[in-house]
């Protein structure tokens, strides 16, 4: 009877260790692979229709400056066209994601091609010189090029759609950096650890492997679950909308991506439960 004690009790540890270990396989596999991965907000982007969102908003901004500048946007917005504004876009995530991971030394400067907005403003500062006989001398072309600079400053932000200067600032990137080694292993010790459970279980119901099925099932669908309420919780309750953000373009962009990874995580963890209790209803007719 001791001995059938020590078993049921080894047995009942190996399924909360399955349970911890299904469900930090699960979230550091999503965390290396969406929120650490550049693809994944620029794919956020794509959908949530961001870099129009970002073009809109720069059109906006020109639109009203019109009135302190006497610039009319489309001096602004000509040499802003859609490659522009998504390069520009995927190039600051894919500067940041590259430093986190380790393949830059530090992040990188996003290069943004402004050759055609400031050839529209300089041929404007010069018509604008020509039509109302205003001599071209130091001051006219400081002012110009403090036009140039302004403009493309304003762009540089408008493009910082998750924020990442902010982050740079707080140090989150060097911390990220510092855990992102882990982070990419831990996946790797949850399937070991599954896999010593796996074999200490198949010893352990050696005479009856029907057992190990049941155990693993169980295990999985406790997993799944634990996973899936919070995240069914945060979904249907659209806690994520009540986020202020400064720019309705970043709050697009931030609320979509957070939306998007729960919503990644229900399909995944809903498939496995699902796989789960279809080997918990096989095992069960068999056991019939």
């Amino acid at each position: 009877r001791s001995l059938v004690g020590s078993e049921m009790c080894i047995r009942d540890r190996l399924s909360v260790i399955f349970v911890f270990s299904f469900i930090g396989l699960s979230l550091t596999t999503e965390a290396k692979d969406k929120l650490l991965s550049s693809s994944f907000y620029i794919s956020s982007a794509e959908k949530h229709d961001i870099y129009l969102r970002v073009t809109n908003h720069a059109d906006d901004y020109f639109t009203k400056s019109y009135a302190v500048s006497g610039i009319p946007a489309e001096v602004y917005m000509d040499g802003l066209d859609d490659k522009t504004i998504k390069d520009a876009v995927d190039g600051k995530i894919e500067n940041f994601f590259d430093y986190v991971s380790g393949k830059s030394s530090k992040i990188e400067e996003t290069e943004i091609d402004f050759s055609v907005l400031e050839k529209n403003l300089t041929d404007y500062f010069s018509e604008f010189a020509e039509e109302n006989n205003v001599e071209v001398n130091e001051d006219f072309t400081k002012q110009l090029d403090k036009t140039i600079e302004t403009a493309e400053s304003e762009i540089d932000s408008f493009t910082n759609i998750y924020m990442m200067d902010y982050m740079e600032k707080a140090g989150i990137p060097q911390t990220l950096r510092k855990v992102y080694p882990i982070i990419a292993a831990a996946p790797f010790v949850f399937m070991g650890v599954l896999l010593v459970g796996l074999v200490i279980l198949i010893l352990l119901n050696r005479k009856n492997l029907r057992f190990v099925f049941y155990w693993i099932s169980t295990s999985g669908i406790c997993a799944s679950v634990i996973i899936l309420i919070p995240c069914i919780i945060l979904k249907y309750s659209d806690y994520f909308s009540r986020l202020v953000m400064r720019n309705d373009y970043i709050y697009y962009a931030v609320t979509g991506l957070l939306n998007d990874f729960n919503v990644n995580i229900i399909k995944i963890q809903s498939a496995a439960l699902g796989v789960f209790v279809a080997l918990m209803l096989v095992l069960s007719l068999i056991h019939i």
